[in-house]
């Protein structure tokens, strides 16, 4: 009888680990746009498990990165990647973002984010 209890928190602790590292894995990351000086860029947050099926599904160039799986658009710092700036806000998130572009000002003073 005390092993009963043992169980359901072990299939417990089972569930919640396999369920963390489902979602650890499915986040990635491309940073691209990178300023003229090195020290900013974009970073674009999205699930990859969900674009990697939907590049498969459609058999088109591996480095798309598809609207409905962007999670949030940032302007961040390099080498450490610190969020600077949001450039897509959270209520835009699954819009069209098919030919987004950060341009930068030769002197890295400015950026205009399309």
């Amino acid at each position: 009888m005390k092993s009963l209890p043992l169980l359901g928190v072990l299939a417990f602790l089972i569930i919640v680990t396999t369920s963390i590292h489902a979602q650890q894995s499915a986040e990635a990351e491309k940073i691209r746009d990178i300023s003229p000086d090195g020290k900013f860029a974009m970073r674009i947050l999205y699930d990859g498990e969900t674009n990697k099926q939907l590049i498969e599904g459609e058999n088109i160039d591996p480095n798309k990165i598809f609207s409905e799986t962007i999670k949030a658009i940032e302007l961040v710092t390099l080498p450490a990647k610190n969020k600077v700036l949001e450039l897509l806000p959270s209520d835009d998130v699954g819009t069209n973002y098919d030919n987004i572009t950060l341009v930068w000002s030769l002197d890295s003073n400015w950026c205009a984010f399309y």
